[in-house]
């Protein structure tokens, strides 16, 4: 098992390969037994609850083009975030549930920015540029005013969610 997520409401996340393959795995506190999410994934690199415990993103390496996909735990086919970007990590989920913060490749620079989960374009909120790095977990405050990440130079960054102000 590896990258478990628990959500305010309880619900507990992680993926496993018990079942002879990667997949992701959901239990809430009243589950007997964790169910699996949606279709085989070869290759997850993160697995987030929302805060509510009704979703949860699942970062998919499993192709060339790395995405976030966004899974409804009452069941459904997954949605990709983010069809401007091929190469997608590190989602967090804003306090309120309607946000995910994550990085991105765009046009070879790497961009932190934030979309809402209801559909709409993402919103950049830094540029990291060439060599910025991809894979890092981002992280929203508890209050959702600030959203943390780490880059190259080995510090945490971190950036408004209103853009802002920036502090390392």
């Amino acid at each position: 098992e590896s990258f478990p997520d628990v959500s305010a409401a309880g619900a507990l996340a992680y993926v496993t390969d018990a079942d002879g393959w990667p997949a992701v795995r959901l239990r809430r506190g009243t589950d007997d037994w964790s169910r699996r999410m949606g279709r085989h994934i070869a290759n997850v690199a993160q697995v987030r609850l929302s805060p509510d415990g009704q979703r949860l993103s699942v970062d998919d390496t499993s192709s060339a083009e790395h995405s976030i996909l966004i899974y409804a735990v009452a069941g459904g086919t997954p949605v990709r975030l983010d069809r401007e970007s091929s190469d997608q990590h590190g989602a967090s989920w804003s306090p309120d549930g309607n946000w995910l913060a994550y990085r991105r490749l765009m046009k070879d620079r790497w961009q932190l920015v934030k979309a809402p989960v209801g559909g709409g374009a993402p919103v950049i909120l830094a540029e990291m540029g060439v060599g910025g790095g991809g894979g890092g977990a981002t992280d929203w405050s508890p209050r959702g005013g600030w959203i943390g990440h780490t880059m190259q130079d080995g510090g945490v960054h971190l950036v408004a969610s209103d853009r802002t102000e920036r502090r390392v």
